[in-house]
C-alpha cells in the first residue's frame, strides 16, 4: 500500500491543553513566506503571548516544538527541529535546536509543530500517530533515564519505529539547563527547554507518521537538491567532520585559541590532541551517526569497553562542545572519562555546555577557596580528575546536595556563594560555548547581541573569519583579530543563520547562495520565494526575536561579556581581547536600532510587517 501524501509544509499545529487533556488543530497557513518555518515560525507564533509576567516554569509559559520547513523532505541535512519557550535559565527567548529524526517524523505525521499549553496535574506522555493523538499516563516513566524511557514507551505503545523526544531526571527536577533528548542521544540542549517540559509534567512526546511529502515542483527541487549535495561532498570541512566528527576541530581550535582551557583561564594546554576527533577515531569510535536527511554523518557512536568509565555498549559520543566542557574546561585528557560524562548528561537530560561549565566553575571556586570540600559534599575537585565531575552530574540531575546549587547555572552559583558575576562564564545567563572571543573578536559581538544569551550558532562568526565568504548575503571574511567591518558582518550572519534555523538546515552546512535556498524552499512548499525575499525574511526573523526579548524585559545593559572572558591569554590569541564597546556601537548603527533601549525603530518594524501581529492561538 502506498503511503499517502502530505505537503512539504502541513500548515497546521497540534495544540494540546494539558490541564483539560483536549487537543485541537491550529491553522498556520498564511505566513510561511514571511517566517519560513522552524525557528522563525516559532517566534511568530509565540510573539503575541510572551511577556514579562510569564514565569518560565509556570503553566502560563507555552512550549512549542516546531519542525523546520524542509524537514521530512529529501533536502540534504535539513532534518532538524526547534523547541521554544521563555527560558528558565535566562528569562528571555528560549530556543533549542536539535538534530536526529523527530522533526522529520512530525512532518510525516501531518504536523508542523506541537504546542503545549498549561500543565498536567499528573505526569503524561503524548503519542502522535498521524492525526490520532493520545495523552497517556506517564507515572511509571518518572525517574527513568532517557534510553530506558524510549524503550519503555516503544514497548507500551507497540511501535518500534516511534520517534521520541523526552526528558530525563534533570527535566523532572527543573534543572535550569535541562535538555530534551531524542534518538537516545540527540539533544535540544540549550536554554533549559527540558525544565519547561518538566514543569508541565510531560515526560515525552512520541510520533510516527505514515505520509510522505508532496513537492510542489519535483524537477526544480531535485535540481537544487543535487547542487547542494555536490557542494556538501566537495566541502573540505564537512569531509573532515565525516571522518573525525566535529571533534576534528579540537586540534585547530587549540592552536588558534578558539578553545581555551582550565575554565577559560589558560590559552595553552598539552592535552588537546588526546581529546581530539583523531584520538577518538584511534581509540573508542565504533561508527558514524547520521541525523535524518544527513549525508555527512558527523555524529559519533563510541564504546568504552571496560574500566570505571565503561559504557553499556555503543552510545552517542562526545562532540566538540562537550569535549570543550568536560575536557578543556576540567583539563581532563581521558576521552573515556569525557565519553562517560557525555553519556550521563544525555541519559539524565543535561545540556553538556551549561552542565560542564557549571561544574568547571565549581572546580575554579574550590581552587580559590570559595567552595572547599566540606561545602561540596566532601568532594575534592582537582583539575584533570573527572571522577568528582561524574558524581556532580548525578547530583545536579536530582538537585541533591551541592548539585542543587550547580543546577542553577553559573550566575546562580556566583550569587549563592557571593562572588562576582564577572567570574561566571555566561552572557545573559547562558554559559558560553567553546569559541573564544579572544581568538575571533567578532564572537564577542555575536554573544553579546544574541537572541538567547551566549550562542555561537546565532552567527557562527568564527567559521566566516576562518575564510568562508557568502557573497549572496554580502558577507566577506575578516581577519580574526580585526574590528573594522565586524558589526556589519555579524549582523548579516545573524540574519542568514535565522533563515537556516527556520529551514532546519544543519549548522555546519552553508549553501553557496541564497538563490539555491530560495529554490529549495519554493519548489518543496509551493510558497514563492526569491533570493531577496529570503534575505529579508532573515532580517524579519532576527528582529521579531528581539521584539520578543524586549517584551520579556531584555536590556542592552546586559550586552557584555564577563571579565573572565576578557583577560589576555597566552597562546593562539596573542594576548588580544575584543573591543566590544566599539563593536556594539557600530552594530546598533548598522541595524538602525536605538542603543539605549535596544528597540528597532517603528518604521523598521512596520516595513518588516511586524506591527500588529494577531495571536495565532
Amino acid at each position: 500500500m502506498k503511503r499517502p501524501y502530505t505537503m512539504a509544509i502541513n500548515k497546521k499545529l497540534l495544540k494540546i491543553d494539558l490541564a483539560s487533556g483536549k487537543t485541537s488543530t491550529v491553522p498556520i497557513d498564511k505566513e510561511y513566506k514571511q517566517f519560513i518555518g522552524g525557528a522563525g515560525m516559532a517566534a511568530r507564533i509565540l510573539y503575541p503571548v510572551l511577556n514579562n509576567r510569564v514565569d518560565p516554569l509556570s503553566p502560563a509559559n507555552p512550549l512549542l516544538f516546531m519542525a523546520g520547513a524542509l524537514a521530512g523532505t529529501l533536502a540534504p541535512n535539513f532534518g532538524r527541529h526547534v523547541i521554544c519557550a521563555r527560558s528558565p535559565l535566562t528569562s528571555i527567548w528560549g530556543e533549542s535546536n536539535c538534530g536526529g529524526s523527530w522533526g522529520a517524523e512530525l512532518k510525516l505525521a501531518g504536523w508542523d509543530g506541537v504546542l503545549l499549553l498549561g500543565a498536567s496535574k499528573d505526569w503524561v506522555h503524548v503519542v502522535i500517530k498521524d492525526g490520532d493523538v493520545q495523552i497517556l499516563d506517564a507515572k511509571p516513566l518518572v525517574g527513568k533515564r532517557v534510553t530506558e524511557t524510549e524503550h519503555a514507551i516503544k514497548e507500551a505503545v507497540g511501535e518500534k519505529k516511534l520517534k521520541i523526544s523526552s526528558i530525563g531526571p534533570a527535566g523532572e527536577h527543573l534543572v535550569k539547563y535541562a535538555a530534551v533528548l531524542s534518538d537516545e542521544g540527540r539533544a535540544a540542549g540549550r536554554t533549559g527547554m527540558g525544565a519547561v517540559m518538566g514543569s508541565k509534567k510531560v515526560k515525552a512526546i512520541s510520533v510516527i507518521g505514515s505520509k510522505k511529502p508532496q513537492l510542489a515542483d519535483p524537477a526544480k527541487f531535485n535540481e537544487a537538491k543535487q547542487q547542494l549535495q555536490q557542494e556538501i561532498k566537495d566541502n573540505f570541512t564537512l569531509n573532515m567532520f565525516s571522518d573525525l566528527g566535529n571533534a576534528g576541530y579540537v586540534d585547530m581550535a587549540s592552536v588558534t585559541g578558539d578553545l581555551s582551557f582550565k575554565y577559560f583561564t589558560k590559552g595553552e594546554w598539552d592535552g588537546a590532541y588526546d581529546i581530539s576527533g583523531a584520538s577518538m577515531k584511534e581509540s573508542i569510535l565504533k561508527k558514524q551517526y547520521f541525523c535524518k536527511q544527513c549525508i555527512v554523518g558527523c555524529g559519533r557512536i563510541v564504546e568504552v569497553a571496560e574500566g570505571k568509565y565503561k559504557t553499556p555498549g555503543p552510545v552517542h559520543g562526545p562532540e566538540y562542545e562537550t569535549i570543550g566542557a568536560f575536557g578543556a574546561t576540567l583539563l581532563c585528557k581521558d576521552l573515556r572519562a569525557i565519553s562517560k560524562a557525555n553519556y550521563l548528561c544525555n541519559e539524565l537530560g543535561i545540556d553538556t555546555i551549561s552542565g560542564g561549565i557549571s561544574i568547571g566553575f565549581a572546580y575554579y571556586l574550590q581552587e580559590k577557596g570559595v567552595l572547599p570540600p566540606e561545602k561540596a559534599d566532601g568532594l575534592t575537585l582537582t583539575w584533570g580528575d573527572m571522577d568528582p565531575a561524574i558524581e556532580l552530574i548525578e547530583k545536579i540531575s536530582m538537585r541533591k546536595g551541592i548539585g542543587n546549587v550547580l543546577a542553577e547555572g553559573t550566575i546562580g552559583i556566583a550569587r549563592h556563594f557571593g562572588v562576582s558575576e564577572e567570574e561566571a562564564a555566561a552572557v545573559y545567563g547562558m554559559e558560553v560555548p567553546f569559541h573564544d572571543a579572544r581568538a575571533y573578536v567578532g564572537s564577542a559581538l555575536e554573544y553579546a547581541t544574541s537572541h538567547r544569551g551566549a550562542c555561537h550558532q546565532s552567527a557562527q562568526y568564527y567559521l566566516t573569519s576562518m575564510g568562508a565568504p557568502f557573497p549572496d548575503w554580502g558577507i566577506t571574511p575578516i581577519d580574526r583579530f580585526e574590528h573594522e567591518g565586524v558589526a556589519e558582518c555579524v549582523a548579516r550572519l545573524q540574519d542568514m543563520r535565522g533563515v537556516f534555523q527556520s529551514l532546519s538546515l544543519c549548522n555546519f552546512v552553508v549553501p553557496s547562495s541564497a538563490t539555491l535556498l530560495a529554490d529549495l524552499f519554493s519548489s518543496a512548499t509551493g510558497v514563492p520565494m526569491t533570493r531577496e525575499e529570503l534575505i529579508l525574511a532573515g532580517e524579519r526573523i532576527w528582529t521579531i526575536r528581539r521584539l520578543i526579548n524586549l517584551n520579556l524585559g531584555y536590556s542592552p545593559v546586559n550586552e557584555k561579556l564577563p571579565k573572565i572572558l576578557l583577560k589576555p591569554l597566552e597562546g593562539g590569541t596573542n594576548g588580544i581581547v575584543p573591543n566590544l564597546e566599539k563593536q556594539i556601537s557600530e552594530w546598533y548603527a548598522y541595524r538602525g536600532w536605538d542603543r539605549a533601549t535596544g528597540n528597532p525603530p517603528v518604521a523598521k518594524i512596520e516595513a518588516l510587517g511586524l506591527s500588529g501581529l494577531a495571536p495565532v492561538f
